[in-house]
């Protein structure tokens, strides 16, 4: 769960950083080449991290390393949520400073999207369970 809330809130603080004039936005906004690569390379790692992200946990491998049922489900559970919440994370975390860097609205676009996308994955207890399909697995319940 704190892999989940703490970039949100790391998120939001760069915000009213930037906004608030703490650290100034738009240094590298004349540099043209820089914001074309940067946002044409960002575009690509969203376009791919988000559907990725979003359906990590039906591709096969991820998918059997779920399936393996009591304590090794909860481990594989962990990496993949880990990996999962990570790739958008991260890419929310760059986009919001690419945007307060270059100025450009393009990755302010794809940070709210990263954002939203988040809350399609949030880690809930049930869904977690859910994941690993564990309406076999009685001991894991009870541990909670």
């Amino acid at each position: 769960m704190v892999l989940f809330i703490v970039p949100i809130v790391i998120a939001l603080l760069l915000v009213v950083i930037f906004e608030t004039g703490i650290l100034t936005k738009g240094t590298c906004d004349a540099n043209a080449n820089g914001n074309f690569i940067m946002a044409a390379l960002m575009e690509l790692f969203t376009l791919i991290g988000i559907p990725t992200a979003l359906r990590l946990f039906k591709f096969g491998i991820v998918e059997r390393d779920l399936k393996q049922g009591g304590e090794k489900s909860l481990d594989a559970l962990k990496k993949w949520g880990t990996l999962r919440i990570g790739i958008l994370v991260g890419l929310l975390l760059a986009n919001t400073i690419l945007y307060y860097i270059f100025m450009n609205t393009a990755f302010g676009y794809m940070a709210i999207v990263c954002f939203f996308a988040l809350f399609f994955v949030y880690p809930s207890y049930g869904r977690c369970l859910g994941d690993i399909n564990t309406e076999d697995n009685t001991d894991i319940k009870s541990e909670r």
